[in-house]
């Protein structure tokens, strides 16, 4: 009797523990995804600008920028309303922004290796010919390097974030209180899983 007590008042208890969120990650993150927004903005703009005066088109940087730039815009805003609460933007579900946030690291690095062999190798290929887009292929490397920096730390922040808010929801059900039994149920088991899914993850 007593330990059932005891598993019913922690398990009540656990509820606010996990509902208090610290307010930083949500800080971090915007300051990430600033970051990744002004360097995919960079980004374009300097492959635009090589495309059209040294007719030299770069597409690999352009995919490989265009959907951090989208990403990171829709995120900077929900953010932002959030904070202000004058707008009702919600952010990207967690495991569809952990997916996008992983396809842009392996995009940023595809584009980073393209930059290293189409520098090194248009030199070594154009011997009377200077390549004239050498600047700005170094600054292109820099910046890859940054976004797949921040989109990595992202990353992480995401499946901090979904991981705690999985756990408040889960926590929030009622019938999650523990007491004690005889034998595993498979009836409790899917219980559990109903009211801990994954559409029951709230996001934003």
């Amino acid at each position: 009797m007593m330990s059932q007590q005891k598993n019913v008042s922690t398990d009540l208890l656990a509820p606010h523990l996990h509902e208090q969120r610290p307010t930083a990650l949500s800080g971090f993150q915007f300051v990430l995804r600033s970051i990744g927004l002004v360097a995919s903005l960079i980004g374009i703009a300097i492959a635009s600008f090589v495309a059209i005066k040294i007719h030299k088109t770069w597409g690999f940087v352009f995919v490989s920028t265009l959907l951090p730039f989208f990403l990171d815009t829709a995120e900077v805003a929900a953010l932002i309303s959030r904070r202000t609460q004058k707008f009702s933007l919600h952010r990207v579900n967690p495991f569809v922004l952990m997916g996008l946030d992983a396809i842009t690291i392996g995009l940023l690095i595809w584009s980073f290796f393209m930059l290293i062999f189409d520098k090194w190798g248009k030199t070594q290929a154009m011997s009377t010919v200077g390549y004239t887009a050498d600047p700005y292929n170094g600054i292109e490397m820099w910046l890859a390097v940054t976004l797949g920096a921040s989109h990595v730390a992202l990353l992480v922040f995401d499946v901090v974030d979904c991981c705690s808010r999985r756990t408040a929801t889960v926590k929030k059900a009622p019938d999650q209180i523990s007491l004690p039994r005889r034998g595993p149920s498979n009836h409790s088991y899917n219980r559990s899983y109903s009211a801990g899914g994954v559409g029951d993850v709230e996001w934003g």
